[in-house]
């Protein structure tokens, strides 16, 4: 378990990668080096679900992946989000 742990820490890290990129793209979108950084660490970021998804296959366990889709002013309403997975562990 501590190896996918491991994992799941680097996912995090690289998904803030991401968003900073993401960001510093936003103000310059023509920026070769941001484009090309950004296109390598989305591509950890594939490698190491991938790996995720292996490991904690070959330990019998199973992974729900699930999105938060923000209403239209970019929120998410804690009580929605509470309930919601409330509502998903009860269900497994």
């Amino acid at each position: 378990m501590t190896g996918l742990l491991k994992i799941s820490e680097q996912i995090n890290e690289t998904s803030e990668l991401i968003a900073q990129l993401e960001g510093a793209l936003s103000e310059h979108p023509n920026e070769a080096a941001l484009i090309t950084n950004l296109r390598s660490i989305q591509k950890r970021k594939r490698r190491l679900e991938t790996e995720f998804s292996k490991v904690s296959s070959s330990e019998f366990l199973d992974i729900c992946d699930f999105r938060l889709i923000p209403l239209e002013n970019n929120e998410y309403p804690l009580s929605a989000v509470g309930r919601a997975l409330s509502l998903f562990q009860a269900m497994f």
